[in-house]
């Protein structure tokens, strides 16, 4: 498996959350019928000012709804709008959007080059542009095949091209795979982690009464069944990781690489350019090894198109 290191910080406070603000459910240009909340910066104030408990089930689907909005805005290709429900009678679900998977290839003249000749050579369809998407959003471990079938259900006066994806916070079980394999329309399956949290016993001087600690928010798993395959052709997922706390990583890291350079240029007077390309390589992968072993990295995944990584946001 594919190894992609990122510089993605992924430890949250409240003071940090502005880059949440980006990426919030979209609101009606009424003020009237504008939501209460719309991110999770505006979920947290709500949530204090309206005696909303921490440890309400409202509390965590609510919180983990707008982390599976923010992890997909983030994780996937540019030009993915989604939007909140935020109600009862949205038969289960939690965001709507749409996708457009290719969006990248508009600015890659070779990428472009590439699905042209795949259209004119290959009998299958080119995979579509734009991806209509329904989320379904699980805070707890989810087994059981009603839970397919409830997506399904959302999907019934949806258009064929529409992908239903159901999210949750424990890995995709064999019996939620083997239903999302035969189901008949475009179905997928992510595990985004949870934020993790602290439960203060009074609120600081800004009103906060949680404090989002380092971790939670990692797409670390997408898998998709072969009806969303004629959408996603040539595209996979591979693994990266990212740290924890990247101000502590990148001190660390001027240090190594100071006794890298060192050791690289003794290496190079006795074995020459070779030897030294090969000593840093094993560094590298020894002192990602090591950080991943003491959890100052975690690991994720991130989308590919044809072997290569694509960006995130």
């Amino acid at each position: 498996m594919k190894i992609v290191r990122c510089l993605n910080k992924s430890s949250y406070s409240l003071q940090s959350l502005r880059q949440f603000s980006s990426f919030s459910s979209s609101s009606s240009s009424s003020s009237s019928s504008q939501p209460a909340h719309h991110d999770i910066p505006s979920f947290l104030k709500y949530a204090y000012t309206n005696n909303l408990s921490p440890t309400s089930t409202v509390f965590s689907g609510t919180l983990y709804e707008y982390t599976v909005l923010h992890a997909l805005s983030t994780r996937l290709p540019p030009l993915i709008t989604l939007n909140r429900s935020g109600g009862r009678g949205d038969y289960g679900i939690d965001l709507f959007g749409s996708w457009s998977p290719l969006s990248h290839i508009h600015n890659d003249p070779s990428s472009q080059a590439s699905l042209s000749t795949n259209k004119n050579n290959n009998n299958n369809a080119t995979p579509i542009t734009t991806i209509p998407l329904l989320v379904q959003c699980k805070a707890v471990a989810t087994t059981g095949p009603h839970i397919i079938r409830e997506l399904e259900g959302a999907l019934t006066n949806r258009s064929s091209s529409t992908m239903g994806i159901l999210a949750s916070t424990a890995n995709c079980t064999p019996g939620i795979r083997r239903h999302i394999a035969i189901s008949a329309r475009a179905l997928g399956f992510i595990k985004v982690t949870p934020l993790e949290y602290t439960i203060l016993k009074r609120p600081t001087k800004n009103g906060e009464v949680i404090k989002l600690k380092s971790g939670g928010g990692l797409l670390q798993q997408f898998v998709w069944n072969a009806k969303a395959s004629e959408m996603l052709r040539d595209f996979g997922v591979t693994a990266r990781y990212v740290p924890r706390d990247v101000m502590e990583i990148n001190d660390r890291d001027d240090d190594d690489d100071d006794n890298d350079k060192h050791d690289g240029n003794r290496e190079e007077g006795e074995h020459g350019d070779g030897a030294q390309k090969e000593g840093d390589e094993k560094k590298t992968k020894k002192r990602k090894r090591r950080r991943a072993s003491s959890g100052m990295l975690s690991q994720e995944i991130a989308l590919t198109y044809k072997g290569s990584p694509l960006p995130i946001s």
